[in-house]
This record gives structure tokens, C-alpha cells and sequence, in this order.
């Protein structure tokens, strides 16, 4: 059976974010991203009101794009959950096929084995300490599944080539990951470009900054697929809660039409294909 929630996070502002800096290779989170990780840690499922379903429950599972700014907002954003009982021993999964759509210096990882490094406090970093801030925030040694990595990363070939048919069909097979799982709640930390693919929704897209989702933003689906009732898509739909909670909060854009998304969805592949640079 599906779960019965899923969770889509854009990670916190990442140093490519800051302007002409997208030649960073993975870029680690800015002070500021890391004030909006806080935040998320202290807001993320709060919003109550009497007309609206009661939010989800807290997460079975968390899964991250296994770039650097993607892990750091997963474990900075969950760090008290991760440190309260019984999720001490909750493992985050860094699944590749959440990575962002371009091959630019910015959107693409690192080997396996550096990044691994860092995020168990040993790395040689520089700039925000990452070694020593992943491990007051609870990682160190264990706490990321790397052995489950696709051996792949962080090269963009195959299924991660930038190009229309690939990330159509990369956001399938992640959306078919996700539905496989039996967890109730599995929470996703990705990136503002993929999201519109992984959503099939291009809404609110901006541009100039390549995604219509602000830094730590989240939305809660559900799965349009029953257990018994396969969708060749695996296609998500955004639950009552989720929507309500981000009108009060004066994030709600209206859906494109059928058109205007097909319209759209062409723009940004010729984007991707293009080379601009999305988030």
C-alpha cells in the first residue's frame, strides 16, 4: 500500500542562490538558509484551523536529493525529531533520482565518498563548518543510508541527462520510488526545478529564479494510485490541509489550465536543455 501522505520540501537558500553564482560545484547552505531550516524545524505540521482536516502525522521516512544543500536542510530541519525518541535511529535515504535537472556545476553532487565524509564530521570543509554543524544536528556516522545510493551519482548520464524525456521520466520513476514505500508519511527534500516535474504542476513558476517554490517550502500529496489501481504516472495530488494551510499563509497560486501547463512545461524544458540555470 502507498503511503498515505508525502511531503515535498524545496531546500533553504544554498550559496548558488546568491547572484552569478551558479559555477559553485554543490553548494552548501547560506546563514540565511540555515535560519530558515530552524524555522521549518520549529513550524513544520503546526498550522491547526477549526475548517480544515487535521495536518498529517509526524514522518515515517525521510529521503533527500543527495546533493549538500538538500542533506544539510533534511538534517538541520528535522534535528529535534531526529533527536527525540523513537526517531534517534531513523535513517535518511539520499535518493539520486531527486537530484536537480541541470548539469551545471551548481546542480551537480560530488562523489559519494567526499560527501560522506563531511556529513560524518570528518571532511576538511570551509565556509559555514559543515563537518561540525551535521553533527551538533544530530548525523554523524549512520544516520544517512549511503549503501543505498545509486552508484551512478553524481555523473548526469542515463536516466539524469537534462533533457525533456529524461526528466519526465526521472520524476516517474521517483514518484513510483515513493509510492512503493509502506511508510505513512515520507517527506522528500529537493530541489525548485525538479519539483515542477515531480508535481506535474508548473503553477507560480518564476523564471527568473527557475521554480515557482520558495527556499523550505512544503506541500503534502497524496497519491492518486490505490493500492490495487496502478496510475501509469504515479501521479500526486496535493491534500485539503496542505492547500488551506498555504492559503492562510498567502502562498496559493492559481492552477495553470491543461494549455497553459503544456505551454509552459515546453518553456522550461527548452530551459533545462538550454542550460539556465534553475534551483
Amino acid at each position: 500500500m502507498p503511503p498515505k501522505y508525502l511531503t515535498l520540501i524545496r531546500h533553504a537558500e544554498g550559496y548558488h542562490n546568491l547572484t552569478g553564482n551558479h559555477f559553485l560545484l554543490d553548494p552548501c547552505l547560506t546563514p540565511t538558509g540555515l535560519q530558515q531550516c530552524n524555522i521549518l524545524n520549529n513550524t513544520f505540521l503546526q498550522f491547526n484551523h477549526p475548517s480544515t482536516p487535521p495536518p498529517p502525522p509526524q514522518p515515517s521516512l525521510l529521503v533527500s536529493s543527495p546533493l549538500t544543500r538538500t542533506l544539510q536542510t533534511t538534517l538541520c530541519s528535522f534535528s529535534t525529531f531526529l533527536s527525540t525518541p523513537p526517531n534517534t535511529d531513523m535513517k535518511v535515504i539520499p535518493l539520486a533520482l531527486l537530484q536537480e535537472c541541470d548539469d551545471i556545476p551548481c546542480d551537480t553532487g560530488r562523489p559519494a565518498e567526499v560527501i560522506q565524509k563531511e556529513f560524518s564530521g570528518k571532511g576538511d570543509l570551509t565556509g559555514l563548518e559543515l563537518g561540525n554543524l551535521i553533527v551538533e544536528h544530530g548525523a554523524g556516522e549512520g544516520r544517512i543510508q549511503w549503501e543505498v545510493l545509486d552508484s551512478v551519482f553524481p555523473r548526469k548520464v542515463g536516466i539524469y541527462r537534462p533533457a525533456k524525456e529524461t526528466l519526465v521520466e526521472r520524476a516517474r520513476q521517483a514518484r513510483k520510488w515513493l509510492w512503493e514505500r509502506e511508510e505513512e508519511h515520507v517527506v522528500a527534500v529537493l530541489h525548485g526545478g525538479f519539483l515542477h516535474y515531480m508535481t506535474e504542476d508548473w503553477s507560480g513558476h518564476n523564471p527568473r529564479i527557475g521554480t515557482g517554490w520558495y527556499n523550505t517550502e512544503y506541500r503534502t500529496y497524496k497519491f492518486l494510485s490505490a493500492e490495487n489501481e496502478v496510475h501509469p504516472m504515479y501521479s500526486i495530488q496535493e491534500i485539503e490541509w496542505s492547500v488551506k494551510r498555504r492559503e492562510a499563509e498567502g502562498q496559493k497560486n492559481k492552477p495553470l489550465s491543461k494549455t497553459e501547463m503544456k505551454e509552459f512545461q515546453e518553456t522550461v524544458i527548452d530551459g533545462v536543455e538550454g542550460k539556465v540555470p534553475l534551483n
